[in-house]
C-alpha cells in the first residue's frame, strides 16, 4: 500500500475513475494506521501498568460498563429464542420423604368437601458430623501369651470414613474448593483434619482415575460420530504446561502436556501420561506422504529411506519402534538431519503420525473439529473440520472508523451469518435435501469469499476463509459435524477456573489426578449422572454403577 501512495502525483490525475482509485487507497492506509495506533496505544498502557507494577504502585484500574451502555450496546442484538422444551423444576425434583399437612377440621365449616392436595416442594440438604467411636475388645490369654483383638468392620478401617473422602474430592475437583478452605470447612464441622491429610487423599485416587480416564477417552473415540479438540494453558509448579480438551457429544477429557506440539496432541489421543506407555513411531509408505505433506525435501526423504526401508509389502511397518529406537537410527547414520530443528521434528512427526493411523491399540480419530492451530493439522485420518465461529473472529476484529468501510462490513456480515444458517439448516435437512443442496452450497461459499471490496483488510480476511474452503465446509461430506468448537472451548473454561483459583498444580501426580477427576466429573454431566454419587460409588470400593465408558457405548447404541 505504501508503494502505491508514493508512486501518486496529482498532477497525472486525469479521470473521475482514477482519482476514485487514490481514494481508495488512502482510505484504507488511513484504516491501518488507525488500527495500528490503537494496537500501540493499547500495548503501551500495558507496559505502562507493567512499569508501576514493578515499581510497587498500582496499573490503571478496569471499569466496567454501566447497564445503561450494555442496553445499548445489545439493543441491536437479535433477541434470544425462548427454550419451550424445558419442563417444570417439580419434574426434575427427587422426592425423599412426604409430609401431609392437614386443616383444622373443627375449622372447616359443616359443608367444606375434600378437594385434593396442593403440592409444595421444598429442597434441603443435610451435611452433619458423624465421628465413630470403635471400642474393640481385648482379651490376653495368661496360658498362651497371646492378645486376641477384634476385627474393625470394613466400613470403619482407616481415620477418615467414605463421606469424608468423597466430600473432599467432590469440593475440590467439582467445585474447586482450595485445600486450605477445605480444611477449614471440616474443622468447623468437627473434623479434625490437616492440609497434608487433605492432600493425600486427594492424590490417592491415582490408579483408578487414571483407568477411568482412558477407558472415557477409548470409549469416546470408538462410538463418537466425531471428536473435537482445543489447548489452554496450565501451570504445574511454577512451569508453563499446556492442557488439551478432546471432548465428544458424550465425553470429556483432559490431559496436560509439557507443550503444544502435535507429538504431545497425539500423546493426549491416545492417553499417554507420564509414567506409562510411550508414543511409537513407524515407518511406511504413509511416512513417505506425510513428509512430503509436511514439506520436508526429497533428498531428505530419499536418505531416511534408506535408513528405515525395508521394501515390505504395502501396508506393513518397515520399522517401528519408540522414540530412543528411532534417536539410536537417526544418531547412527543420519546426524546431520538432527541438527536441522523444523526439519528433524517433521521427520518424527511423520513417523508418530503413520504409526498412529495404522495400530489397532487404540482407536484413531478419522473425523476432527479445531480452531485452524497448525499443531491440530494432519491428526484427522479422514476429515479435519474448522471452527465457523473462530474464523469470525478475524472480521469481529476489525474496527472501521471510515463509514464506507463500516458499510461494506456490515453487509459482509450479514452475508457470512446468512450462509452460517444455510449450513445449518442443511444439517438438519434430509439426505435428500442435502443431496440437492451440497453443490448449490459450494458455489453460494465462492460468491462471498472470492468477492473483492474496497475495504482492504476485510479482503484480507475473505481470502483466509477462501484458503479454508475445505475444511469450513467438511460439514458437507460429513453432516454429523458441528459448525463450531464450542464444546472443547468450555472444556477449556474448566482448566481456566481452575487456574484462577488454584493457580497451578504441584507436582506431576497431582496434575495428572486433576485431569482426570475432571475429565470424569465433565463426562458424568455430558451423561446426566451425578458425579457426587459416581465418585463415592468408587471410592467406598462398591462398584454398583456401571463404568462411564460403558454408558458412552449404552447412549451411541
Amino acid at each position: 500500500m505504501k508503494e502505491k501512495i508514493s508512486h501518486i502525483n496529482p498532477e497525472q490525475i486525469d479521470d473521475v475513475e482514477a482519482l476514485r482509485q487514490i481514494v481508495v487507497v488512502l482510505l484504507n492506509h488511513v484504516e491501518k494506521l488507525e488500527s495500528e495506533l490503537r494496537e500501540s496505544i493499547e500495548e503501551n498502557g500495558l507496559l505502562r501498568d507493567e512499569i508501576n507494577k514493578l515499581k510497587g504502585e498500582q496499573g490503571k484500574p478496569v471499569f466496567k460498563p454501566n447497564k445503561e451502555s450494555n442496553r445499548k450496546k445489545n439493543k441491536d442484538k437479535k433477541p434470544r429464542r425462548k427454550n419451550n422444551k424445558k419442563g417444570g423444576k417439580k419434574d426434575k425434583v427427587a422426592i425423599d420423604r412426604e409430609v401431609i399437612c392437614k386443616v383444622d377440621k373443627e375449622k372447616l365449616p359443616a359443608d367444606a368437601v375434600f378437594k385434593g392436595y396442593d403440592e409444595h416442594i421444598q429442597q434441603d440438604i443435610e451435611i452433619k458430623r458423624k465421628n465413630t467411636l470403635y471400642k474393640i475388645e481385648m482379651y490376653y490369654s495368661a496360658s498362651e501369651k497371646k492378645t486376641y483383638r477384634a476385627v474393625v468392620p470394613q466400613d470403619g478401617q482407616g481415620m477418615y470414613g467414605a463421606g469424608v473422602k468423597t466430600w473432599l474430592n467432590m469440593l475440590n475437583r467439582c467445585c474447586d474448593t482450595t485445600q486450605s478452605r477445605l480444611k477449614i470447612l471440616f474443622n468447623s464441622l468437627g473434623i479434625s483434619i490437616s492440609t497434608g491429610s487433605i492432600n493425600n487423599y486427594l492424590l490417592a485416587p491415582k490408579q483408578w482415575v487414571l483407568a477411568e480416564q482412558k477407558e472415557i477417552l477409548q470409549a469416546g473415540l470408538t462410538y463418537g460420530e466425531y471428536t473435537q479438540i482445543d489447548g489452554t494453558k496450565s501451570i504445574e509448579r511454577g512451569d508453563s504446561k499446556v492442557t488439551q480438551i478432546i471432548c465428544g457429544a458424550d465425553f470429556t477429557v483432559f490431559y496436560t502436556k509439557d507443550n503444544k506440539k502435535r507429538l504431545s496432541i497425539l500423546e493426549a489421543l491416545q492417553g499417554i501420561v507420564k509414567g506409562g506407555s510411550v508414543l511409537k513411531y513407524g515407518y511406511n509408505e504413509k511416512t513417505e506422504e506425510i513428509m512430503e505433506a509436511l514439506n520436508v525435501s526429497p533428498s531428505i526423504r530419499q536418505k531416511i529411506k534408506k535408513i528405515f526401508g525395508n521394501n515390505n509389502q504395502e501396508g506393513i511397518f518397515e520399522w517401528q519402534g519408540d522414540k530412543a529406537a528411532f534417536e539410536e537410527q537417526m544418531r547412527a547414520f543420519a546426524p546431520k538431519i538432527m541438527t536441522k530443528k523444523n526439519i528433524y521434528a517433521w521427520v518424527m512427526e511423520s513417523f508418530a503420525l503413520s504409526y498412529y493411523y495404522m495400530q489397532d491399540e487404540f482407536p484413531v480419530v478419522e473425523y476432527l473439529i479445531s480452531d485452524n492451530a497448525p499443531e491440530y493439522k494432519k491428526l484427522a485420518k479422514i476429515i479435519h473440520g474448522l471452527c465457523w465461529v473462530h474464523d469470525a473472529r478475524f472480521y469481529k476484529k476489525l474496527l472501521p472508523k471510515i463509514e464506507r468501510h463500516k458499510e461494506i462490513l456490515s453487509d459482509v456480515m450479514e452475508q457470512y451469518w446468512d450462509f452460517y444458517d444455510t449450513l445449518l439448516a442443511y444439517k438438519a435437512g434430509s439426505k435428500e435435501y442435502q443431496q440437492h443442496q451440497k453443490e448449490l452450497i459450494k458455489q453460494k461459499f465462492d460468491s462471498i469469499f472470492n468477492q473483492t471490496t474496497g475495504y482492504f483488510q476485510l479482503n484480507e480476511c475473505l481470502e483466509r476463509t477462501k484458503k479454508n474452503k475445505d475444511k469450513l465446509l467438511a460439514v458437507l461430506d460429513h453432516p454429523a459435524l458441528p459448525l463450531h468448537n464450542n464444546a472443547a472451548e468450555l472444556g477449556a473454561r474448566r482448566i481456566v477456573r481452575k487456574r484462577d483459583i488454584s493457580l497451578h498444580s504441584w507436582s506431576v501426580t497431582g496434575t495428572l489426578v486433576r485431569d482426570a477427576f475432571m475429565s470424569i466429573v465433565e463426562t458424568c454431566l455430558k451423561l446426566n449422572i451425578s458425579p457426587f454419587n459416581y465418585i463415592e460409588d468408587r471410592i467406598t470400593g462398591k462398584y454398583s454403577m456401571p463404568t462411564i465408558s460403558s454408558l458412552i457405548y449404552k447412549n451411541q447404541a
